[in-house]
């Protein structure tokens, strides 16, 4: 019996392989995912450009709020303004005015004259200069690194005697920061009389220690220098020594110097 030879498939089965549904495509599957769906709100590209308009506007009025003080700072005539708000920051019963004032409160400038009294003190200063820089205050560290002033006169205001309250003695004697200041000084009144001229000084505090050198001071006919340290903490630990020399003549009429040192050590804290 004879074998049929196969017979090649007809119209009708690729036509019944055509309804089968298709495999699913990867591929479109993947490229369809940031599509968004029929009907979904579509971004409308005004919102997006108000929404950056907004950002960029924020971030230069932040950057202007910061600016503005630094650009102070350096205008001239911030020095004079600073000095006007500070009698208003004072305690009760103190008084401040400065007048002639130049410069700007970012390297400092000169006074004419200063005025400050409180209670049993008058101070008055004339021809101030003071030169700084406030970009050390980033370092926590306070330069002044010149205090000069022509005159400086000061005078006792009697006060009635305060009542013994017993007051503790203060914790420490710490600064919130580290300051380096040098001062000169023309002439020192004391209630109208000379009391010393040519004073030139310089005051350091590094935790934990006081540093003072008066570098030179006429009295009369003598001149001196003298340095002093002291500790922050208690018991307070004073170091402090001196040396000066004295011009005068002898009853011969003859020349004569005299010379003198002197040195201390002491707790100024004494426990009982």
């Amino acid at each position: 019996m004879r074998s049929r030879p196969p017979t090649a498939p007809g119209p009708e089965h690729f036509a019944a392989g055509a309804s089968l549904p298709a495999p699913p495509n990867p591929y479109a599957a993947a490229a369809g995912r940031g599509t968004l769906a029929p009907g979904a709100a579509q971004p409308r590209p005004w919102a997006w450009s108000l929404l950056t308009h907004a950002l960029v506007r924020t971030g230069a009025l932040a950057l202007l709020a910061c600016a503005a003080p630094v650009a102070w700072l350096h205008l001239p005539g911030s020095l004079e303004t600073a000095l006007r708000w500070l009698p208003s920051l004072l305690p009760a019963g103190q008084q401040f005015e400065a007048l002639g004032v130049q410069g700007t409160l970012r390297h400092g400038g000169h006074i004419a004259s200063l005025r400050w009294s409180g209670p049993g003190l008058r101070l008055q200063a004339q021809d101030v200069q003071m030169d700084w820089d406030l970009a050390t205050l980033l370092q926590g560290r306070v330069v002044l690194s010149q205090l000069r002033a022509a005159q400086l006169a000061l005078d006792s205001v009697p006060q009635p005697p305060a009542p013994d309250r017993g007051a503790a003695p203060p914790e420490h004697l710490a600064l919130p920061l580290a300051v380096d200041a040098q001062a000169h000084l023309g002439q020192l009144l004391w209630n109208g009389q000379p009391l010393a001229q040519e004073l030139q000084a310089r005051y350091q505090y590094e935790e934990p220690l006081h540093r003072l050198e008066l570098i030179q001071v006429q009295v009369a006919q003598g001149r001196y220098h003298a340095s002093a340290t002291l500790q922050a903490q208690a018991p307070w630990a004073l170091t402090a020594q001196a040396e000066g020399s004295v011009s005068t003549t002898t009853p011969a009429r003859q020349p004569l110097e005299l010379q003198a040192r002197a040195r201390v050590g002491v707790n100024l804290l004494l426990h009982d």
